[in-house]
């Protein structure tokens, strides 16, 4: 079994390397069961904004274990807006996807920067890598 961090960084490697095959140029962040950041990779080129949407995209995915793809469907864009009211960090676009081991949430992964089927598609390969890596 590997650590939540070095995981993280093989997470944030598994995106930045089909970022590198989509050839665009994004932000992952890691963050762990307690909401706290493990792992930040930001590609040369990247948006500013997108270290914050993508920590936002995480949260929401770990908030709610789901992928934020599935709750944009899922959650009426009013009902979006209410729980944003509520928290703030909250963010109903694809590119974050909960990190799952044994069936359980132990963490997620948000990524920014390109279209949000891109982002969403990145964020599968950093949670697949680190749940692989998790479980040992």
């Amino acid at each position: 079994m590997t650590d939540h961090l070095a995981a993280a960084t093989a997470g944030g490697d598994a995106a930045l390397a089909r970022a590198r095959e989509l050839q665009v140029r994004i932000a992952v962040v890691v963050l762990d069961r307690a909401m706290a950041v493990t792992a930040v990779q930001r590609m040369d080129g990247a948006y500013p904004s997108t270290f914050e949407v993508a920590r936002a995209k995480a949260h929401t995915a770990l908030n709610f274990g789901a992928p934020t793809s599935a709750l944009a469907e899922r959650i009426v864009p009013a009902n979006q807006a209410a729980l944003q009211g509520v928290v703030p960090q909250l963010m109903f676009v694809p590119g974050g996807v909960p990190i799952r081991v044994d069936g359980a949430v132990v963490g997620a992964v948000g990524v920014s920067g390109a279209t949000a089927a891109q982002d969403h598609d990145c964020a599968e390969a950093a949670a697949a890598r680190m749940s692989a890596a998790l479980a040992g």
